[in-house]
């Protein structure tokens, strides 16, 4: 990362960590498990052997991108 203070700073973090948060989802399938319709974040923690709640913390930012839509406790592509 660059050498910005101050908001600059702040939006190249942001754009870092939500290119992360994409990048985890589609190494981790989440895409893929979801293709056949919305699950919860303890159904696919058991997909893919992961904690529930770390897991949800990742779905609910990809929700805050657009890039998923939640229901109900639900998640499902968007």
């Amino acid at each position: 990362m660059g050498r910005e203070k101050g908001p600059d700073r702040i939006f190249e973090m942001a754009s870092f960590w939500k290119a992360r948060a994409l990048q985890t989802a589609v190494v981790m399938g989440v895409f893929d498990a979801l293709a056949d319709g919305p699950r919860t974040a303890v159904g696919l923690a058991r997909r893919f052997k992961a904690r529930a709640r770390s897991l949800e913390l990742l779905l609910n930012a990809l929700v805050g991108m657009g890039l998923l839509v939640k229901r109900g406790g639900r998640f499902g592509n968007s």
